[in-house]
């Protein structure tokens, strides 16, 4: 049974893309944002010297419909803005301090799509000790 056809997921994470496997398997249609030339950080993990693509990039990007767009630059994160209105839910693992750096918080974002469910996860936590490791893992987009 997969209970979640219709729901549309845009997908920002990198490097830890379980959460949107998760959705697709049970029957969401998950839109990957990638980087333009390397992809999502997991593309490599796992693959044999010379491969373009590892064991895990097949798992967790199973069912996945995929787009690279560059969310650093003002030209990407506009195009992200025009999705959002054709999507229920947005996950990310950027933090959201780096989201709003970069035009993409939910306060933005729920102008565009009143009902969107906006989800983030972040490796290390939005505050504490361990903050600045997350802010390392999101590839660079904002401050």
């Amino acid at each position: 049974m997969k209970p979640l056809i219709g729901l549309k997921v845009l997908d920002l994470t990198d490097g830890n893309p379980y959460i949107g496997s998760m959705f697709a398997d049970y029957g969401a249609e998950v839109v990957k944002i990638e980087k333009p030339g390397v992809g999502d950080l997991i593309r490599r993990r796992g693959a044999d010297s010379g491969d373009k693509e590892g064991i895990y990039q097949a798992y967790y990007n199973r069912g996945k419909k995929s787009v690279t767009i560059d969310i650093a630059k003002p030209q990407g994160q506009e195009i992200v803005r025009r999705m959002v209105p054709h999507f229920d839910m947005l996950i990310s693992n950027v933090p959201e301090k780096v989201m709003a750096d970069i035009g993409l918080s939910y306060e933005t974002l729920k102008e565009l799509n009143p009902k969107l469910v906006y989800g983030i996860l972040t490796p290390f936590g939005e505050d504490g000790p361990m903050e600045g490791l997350s802010r390392l893992r999101s590839g660079g987009y904002g401050s």
